[in-house]
């Protein structure tokens, strides 16, 4: 009896020790979960402004009286006004830009009313933008000489809408306390109360206005 107790007992020591070095099944410790990299939200681009073009007027009419030159819009506005102590320079830039060209250089020997002195001009097709006068008599800076009823479509007129090409004989007779024969040409000098008007001619009184100048001393 004593002898199957040691046996037992020297098995269940086995046993134990055989337990003790098993080793011990640790639960494997979950991974953190794989987090999908953040898209950085890319700036949008703001779109640059379209500068707004405002349309440019087309010129309607050339006014030349014996106060300015005056540039007019096919919209009724007044796209320039310059008056005749403005700079040559200003009113050729402003016929260029108006008519979309650039005029002649001329040089001559004498302009209509002048008294014969060398003048050098620009000429736009007929209208004529004069220099001031060389012997220092008469204060404007530029004056106009047309002698053309249009330029490239665009009427050129002087006061009450007169323009080269209009009856002369009618016109001698409407400003008949102006009106005067200087040989066998025709002088209309209208004038506006400054000192100052515009001079209308006709080569030949008995046809059509050729030539007018403004400013002119009347």
């Amino acid at each position: 009896m004593i002898r199957r107790q040691l046996v037992l007992a020297s098995l269940l020591a086995g046993i134990l020790a055989l337990s003790a070095c098993t080793p011990t099944t640790v639960a494997a410790t979950s991974s953190p979960p794989t987090l999908a990299p953040t898209k950085t939200a890319s700036a949008t681009p703001t779109p640059t402004p379209t500068p707004t073009v405002v349309p440019k007027i087309a010129l309607a009419a050339i006014a030349a009286t014996a106060d300015g030159m005056t540039l007019l819009g096919t919209d009724g506005s007044t796209i320039a006004y310059l008056d005749y102590f403005q700079p040559q320079d200003a009113a050729i830039a402003a016929l260029t830009d108006a008519l979309g060209f650039a005029p002649q250089p001329m040089t001559t020997e004498g302009t209509p009313n002048s008294d014969n002195v060398p003048a050098a001009y620009f000429d736009f097709e007929g209208l004529r933008v004069l220099g001031p006068p060389m012997d220092g008599g008469a204060g404007w800076t530029y004056r106009l000489g047309i002698y053309v009823g249009a330029v490239r479509g665009i009427p050129v007129t002087t006061v009450d809408g007169i323009q080269v090409g209009a009856d002369a004989p009618s016109l001698e007779s409407a400003y008949a306390p102006y009106a005067r024969r200087i040989g066998s040409r025709l002088l209309i000098a209208i004038p506006d109360g400054s000192g100052y008007g515009v001079a209308i001619f006709a080569d030949d009184p008995s046809t059509v206005i050729t030539s007018i100048l403004a400013p002119a001393g009347v």
